[in-house]
């Protein structure tokens, strides 16, 4: 793609673990996008186990392969696989993920146009259609009762881009160059959940933006490699990284101060209940020294207040309390 007289290269980077299945059943209609749109692709495969390596090899000898020596999670298995292309754009997209031939198009035409933009997320649907549509693709948040709560909200029913709170990390085409100065994907939140909605909001600190294409769709096979685990586990790894995302990322005191009041009202009143008990806060408090290294050095790059960044989407329809 060019912009200007610059051309911006692009391609598609799939996270794998385990996942033969799935590549069997999604990997052909990625296959036919990067064609359609004459961009690259390749499969990260993060330390697998079963014969992902082997069907690739196999059934899609033409797609890049990069083989990671273990299971470095979700951000670190990213963080790794971005060393290894050199794609101006890069579309991060999950291994549960089928695709429309044109969803790239869509994805990277913002690009030529805004030189600010961090990411552009793609509209995501179920493979069930008549499941509920717990994502979307448009993506909002509000700092309410201490934590950071977030919500997909209703596509807009025009093809209008629009600003949305995080790029989806699975479904989203992000400019690498931004993405390497923001220090990728934070790796405290392993082995999975929160580093999207952390790495974007790093992003609106620093002035790029992330925008919704509605015209961009994905369908989702929904937790379709983390639905292999406890759901306890996952959603504690979910309740846990919450916090940390806090710790991490705001500098507004009196929402500090917010967090820390109902952090305490919940622990003495509730037992921690809104967390799914004490451990996912215990599970965070390990990481607390580290979590004062990071601020000190990621802060001093911001240049949005925290409430100025919230305040976009604080009138969101579905915010009715």
């Amino acid at each position: 793609m060019r912009v200007g007289q610059e051309v911006l290269t692009a391609g598609i980077l799939i996270l794998n673990w385990n996942g033969r299945d799935l590549l069997r059943v999604h990997l052909p209609s990625v296959v036919a996008a990067a064609e359609h749109s004459g961009i690259g692709i390749a499969v990260a495969d993060n330390g697998s186990t079963d014969d992902s390596l082997a069907i690739l090899a196999q059934d899609f000898p033409h797609v890049l392969t990069i083989p990671l020596d273990e299971n470095h999670g979700f951000g670190g298995g990213y963080n790794l696989a971005m060393r290894r292309v050199r794609w101006d754009v890069v579309i991060l997209l999950n291994n549960d993920m089928a695709v429309r031939e044109d969803f790239a198009d869509h994805l990277l035409e913002p690009f030529l146009h805004d030189d600010s933009l961090f990411a552009v997320s793609a509209q995501i649907s179920f493979q069930d259609p008549h499941a509920r549509r717990e994502e979307t693709g448009r993506t909002s948040a509000r700092f309410y009762r201490g934590e950071l709560q977030c919500a997909h909200f209703p596509v807009p029913t025009d093809d209008a881009v629009v600003p949305v709170f995080w790029l989806g990390g699975g479904s989203a085409a992000v400019s690498r160059a931004k993405f390497e100065a923001l220090g990728g994907f934070e790796e405290l939140y392993s082995p999975f959940y929160v580093e999207d909605v952390d790495l974007s909001f790093r992003a609106w600190q620093r002035g790029w933006s992330t925008l919704l294409a509605p015209r961009s769709h994905v369908i989702h096979r929904h937790r379709g490699s983390t639905s292999r685990l406890d759901p306890r586990y996952v959603e504690e790894i979910i309740a846990r990284n919450r916090l940390l995302f806090v710790w991490l990322n705001i500098r507004d005191r009196r929402l500090l101060l917010e967090h820390l009041t109902w952090l305490l009202w919940r622990i003495v009143h509730r037992g921690g209940g809104d967390m799914l008990g004490i451990r996912p806060l215990v599970a965070a408090l390990r990481h607390l020294p580290t979590v004062l290294k990071k601020r000190r050095g990621a802060h001093r790059a911001a240049v949005v207040r925290d409430v100025e960044i919230l305040e976009l989407f604080a009138h969101d329809p579905g915010w009715t309390s």
